[in-house]
């Protein structure tokens, strides 16, 4: 009886570990969310549009501008981030979605905040993994 006490402590304490870790990993991964912003990007589609049917003012183009950096900044960012052969699926959809010159920029963002959170849910169970095997 005393062993599994000891079992379920240690268990307690792994998870409380990984909870910490996972917090960690997301403040270090909110900095680089919080500085996306989908209202100052427009889409191509939202771009031709307005270029189709009036003069194309600065504040369009700085927004369709700035659309294409961000896909060029996520592109170099997915790379980088979910390199580990277990994202290679994922990251196949999230360039779909990049490439897609009509995607909208919250769908993009949200897409590449959901790949990130899953990044810190399997590190979180490989830390704990770790432990136990």
């Amino acid at each position: 009886m005393e062993l599994f006490t000891y079992l379920f402590i240690a268990f307690a304490a792994l998870c409380l570990i990984a909870g910490v870790w996972s917090l960690v990993e997301k403040s270090r991964y909110k900095k680089k969310i919080t500085g996306l912003r989908a209202d100052d990007i427009i889409t191509e589609g939202q771009y031709l549009n307005v270029q189709g049917h009036t003069r194309t003012s600065e504040e369009t183009l700085r927004k369709y501008q700035a659309r294409n950096e961000m896909v060029k900044q996520m592109k170099i960012s997915a790379d980088k981030e979910f390199s580990d052969p277990v994202f290679d699926n994922l990251k196949k959809d999230f360039d779909i979605i990049l490439s897609d010159e009509f995607a909208d920029p919250n769908d993009i963002i949200s897409t590449y905040t959901s790949l990130l959170n899953i990044k810190i849910r399997l590190g979180g169970l490989k830390f704990i993994s770790g432990f136990i095997f």
